[in-house]
This record gives structure tokens, sequence and C-alpha cells, in this order.
């Protein structure tokens, strides 16, 4: 018996070693090239990183006082949760928004153009960033704001079509766009467009060649020239549109006088990724508007012109809205005659009175320019014509 277990046992022996190598338990290939303690790289599956992608928003343009809306939608990895964060030009956060999940890791949501107190916010661009967390809490974050972000070009084919009384003009990109008309040397005479935003492509704006106050006809004077820039927006920005001009100006001063109010964030996610947010994208400032008064003159000429004579004082009122501001960033207050300048003072109350020597020009008419510029910031200008009779 103990033989034929010695030769069953030879015989399973001898079976093994005539097996090909492949069943051999000498080290693969792959196993040799392996250093030794690490282990294989997991599946490409569990490897991918939690990433937001396809960022888009339609349309890009809106008015919410007429029920209009603003889709953001964006693709998630793998299935998480996620919020929409949107903020003002100042980076002043106005809005957030939990999102629903879509089809295929698709998400949307919707954003009526209203704050945290449901109010309409004013004209001009908005952005916003996107923030997700998976399943595991393993966060990713979508920011606009890259490096073409707040740079300055210049538009193309800037002109003046009289016929149509337009400017057109051509955006390589989103921007914000200020167009002005002056007297190199002289004074400004009208803002066309004050920073406002508009998308790439190319743009026809209204202007009928008159200045500020509708007086001066500024394409009938020689010299005058258009000045304009333009500062890029980020990705994926939104416009809104169809709000009373002055709305921005009160909006500011509403929330201004509210007390910021800490609210606890939509996603908890333990630091931020990507770069840090700006803290402002634009400053966008009053502009000082304000009136003009001749109270010494003689009467009016038969076209309806002041008659004026000897010393005339000038007397410049700020608008109510803007008066403290003004006065607060201090401004100064300049006059030109004929486009030509005559003073220069810095002003800090308001009613200011200015005196004009009427005698150092021929009598006939003549144009009587203002421009208030708060220093370091925005301009504005108003024309009046006068006769001078002395």
């Amino acid at each position: 018996m103990r033989k034929l277990r010695l030769k069953a046992v030879f015989f399973v022996f001898s079976i093994l070693l005539s097996l090909p190598p492949i069943l051999s338990a000498a080290p693969s290939e792959a196993m040799k090239k392996r250093p030794e303690g690490k282990r294989p790289p997991p599946p490409a599956h569990r490897a991918h990183a939690f990433q937001i992608s396809g960022v888009a928003v339609n349309p890009r343009e809106f008015n919410p006082a007429k029920g209009q809306t603003i889709t953001v939608a964006f693709r998630l990895s793998r299935h998480g949760k996620a919020v929409v964060r949107i903020f003002d030009a100042e980076m002043r956060l106005i809005r957030e928004l939990p999102v629903r999940e879509g089809k295929r890791d698709s998400y949307e949501v919707a954003w009526n153009g209203r704050d945290f107190a449901e109010r309409i916010v004013p004209n001009g661009a908005y952005f916003f960033t996107v923030e997700a967390l998976d399943n595991q809490r393993k966060p990713a974050v979508y920011e606009p704001f890259g490096p073409l972000t707040a740079q300055s070009f210049m538009p193309k084919a800037l002109r003046f079509e009289p016929r149509e009384k337009v400017l057109s003009y051509t955006l390589a990109r989103d921007a914000w766009v200020l167009i002005r008309v002056g007297i190199p040397a002289g004074p400004l005479l009208k803002t066309v467009l004050d920073f406002v935003p508009r998308l790439a492509g190319e743009h026809r704006e209204f202007w009928d060649g008159m200045d500020e106050s509708g007086n001066i006809s500024v394409v009938s004077q020689e010299g005058w020239k258009l000045m304009y820039e333009a500062v890029s927006l980020p990705e994926n920005c939104m416009i809104v549109v169809g709000q009373p001009d002055d709305a921005y100006y009160d909006y500011m001063n509403r929330i201004a006088k509210e007390k910021p109010r800490k609210r606890p964030p939509a996603l908890d996610i333990k630091g931020r990724l990507g770069t840090p947010l700006p803290e402002k994208l634009m400053a966008l400032e009053l502009r000082p508007g304000f009136l003009v008064d001749l109270p010494r003159t003689i009467g009016t000429t038969a076209g309806g012109l002041p008659v004026v004579h000897g010393r005339v004082p000038i007397r410049v009122t700020l608008d109510d809205n803007i008066k403290r501001y003004a006065t607060e960033r201090r401004y100064e207050i300049m006059i030109f005659v004929d486009f030509q300048f005559v003073t220069e003072e810095d002003e800090g109350y308001s009613p200011a009175t200015r005196m004009w020597d009427s005698r150092s020009v021929p009598n006939g008419e003549h144009i009587i320019t203002i421009n208030v510029r708060i220093l370091g910031g925005p301009a504005e200008s108003a024309s009046q014509k006068v006769m001078v009779q002395n």
C-alpha cells in the first residue's frame, strides 16, 4: 500500500512538471516592474475626481419685470448636491439657489432676477459660482473669474452714423462699455454709455448727436471726439435689462442702509477650491447729477437764450440723491466757455456759486459748459447757450 501511495505522488509531481510555464509560480513581468510595497492603481472610475462641467446660462439677457427668468445648467461627474450663489458687480452675495437634479447627472436652476428680499435687482451684469458635494462629501467648485476678468480692451469699428443717429461698434468678448463724447483738452459733453454690460458681437446704440443737456449739437462742433473703453466680463455673466436707468442708485441706497445678515451656508464645504473670489469686479459709482442756474439775467432773446452782462454768477446744485455721496468723496466743478477752460475749484457744499466775467468774451452768442467730477470717479456735464451784451 505504501508503494502505491509513493507511485501516486510521483505521478502527480511528474504531471505538474510537464505543464506549460504559464502555470508556474514565477512572478509575471508586470509584477517584476511594480515597486515593492505599492498596490496597483484603482480602476479608472474610482480615480475620477468629482468635477463640475458644461456650465451654461440661457438666455444671457433677461427682464425680470416681465416675469422672465434665466437658467443655469451644469453637469456633475457623479451624483451630489449643489448650490448656485449669485453676486453683483461689487461681489455682494445677493441670492443663493439650491439646485435640483436633472437627467443623467444634469442639473439646472432658474433665477427670477430677485435678491434675498425678493426685490428685482437693477440693470447690470451679475455672476455666479456653483458649489457641490458628492455622496462622500467631496467638494467641487465652479468659479468664472479667470485671467480675462476686468481686462481693458478697445471696441472695434466704433463710429457714429448721423443719418441713423446711432453709434455702432463690435466687441470681441462680453464687456462693460464706456462711451463718452467731448472736446480734446476741453469739456466732457455727453456720456452715451457709462460702463454698461454688453455681450460679445455687434452693437448699435442710439445717440442723437446732442450734449447731455440737449442744448448743443456736439457733432456740429469742430474737433469733437469719441472716447471709449471696454472692460471684459467673466464668462457666463447674466445681464439684467428693462429697469429704469436710476434704479441702480435707488437700489444701492436701500441696501447700503441694511445691516448685513449672516446666513448659514447652503452647503458646508470646508475651505474653498480654486482661486479666491475677487473683492470687486467693477466699482459702479454714482454719477454726479446737477442743475445749473444763472440767477442774474436781464431777459431773454427772441430765441429764448438768457441775456447776460458783466460778472455772471453760475450756481451749481447737486441732485439730492447724490449730494451726500459726492460731498463725502469730494468733487470738483469745472467751467468752460466756448469749450475753453475758465476755472476749476474743489467744492464741499451744494449749491455752489462761481463768478464768470462775461466781459472776457465779445458780445454775441456763447456756450457755457459745466463739468462736475467726483474725485477719482465719474463725471457729469451740462451746457447752456447765452447771449452776452456788455
